[in-house]
C-alpha cells in the first residue's frame, strides 16, 4: 500500500522531475538547432580549408612578385621608346647623309673624270707621254 512517505516522493517527483510531455518542445528546439547547425557547417571553412587557401595566396603572391620583376613598368617603356625614337631620329640622318655623300662623290668622280682627261691631253703636249 501506499504511504505517506510515497505520496510525499510522488509529488516530489512531478514538481521535480520533467516528463516526456515536458521535454518535448526542448527537445524539437534541439532538433531545430542541429538542423541549423548542420547548415552553418555545410557552409563553413575547415582550418584545413583556411590552410589550403592561404597556400594557394601564398603561391600566387609569389608569382606576382615574380611577374613584377620581370615586367617592364610605364616608365621603362617611356624610356625604351625615347632611345628608340633617337635610334631611328639617328638612322634616318645617316641615311639622308649617305645620300648626300653619294651624290657629293658623283660630282668628285664626274671632277676625276675631267682631270684625268685634261691631264691624258696635257702628258702629250708636255712630253711625258
Amino acid at each position: 500500500m501506499a504511504t505517506k512517505k510515497d505520496d510525499t516522493n510522488t509529488k516530489w517527483l512531478k514538481k521535480n522531475v520533467a516528463t516526456k510531455r515536458d521535454l518535448k518542445p526542448i527537445s524539437e528546439e534541439l532538433t531545430d538547432h542541429r538542423i541549423r547547425l548542420d547548415g552553418i557547417e555545410k557552409h563553413m571553412a575547415t582550418k584545413q580549408d583556411l590552410t589550403r587557401i592561404y597556400d594557394r595566396l601564398d603561391n600566387h603572391e609569389i608569382r606576382l612578385d615574380r611577374i613584377e620583376e620581370n615586367m617592364a613598368t610605364k616608365h621603362d617603356l617611356v624610356r625604351i621608346y625615347e632611345t628608340l625614337d633617337k635610334v631611328v631620329e639617328i638612322g634616318t640622318r645617316n641615311s639622308q647623309e649617305n645620300a648626300m655623300m653619294a651624290r657629293i662623290i658623283e660630282r668628285l668622280d664626274s671632277k676625276v673624270e675631267e682631270h684625268d682627261d685634261a691631264i691624258r691631253q696635257m702628258k702629250p703636249r708636255l712630253g711625258m707621254a
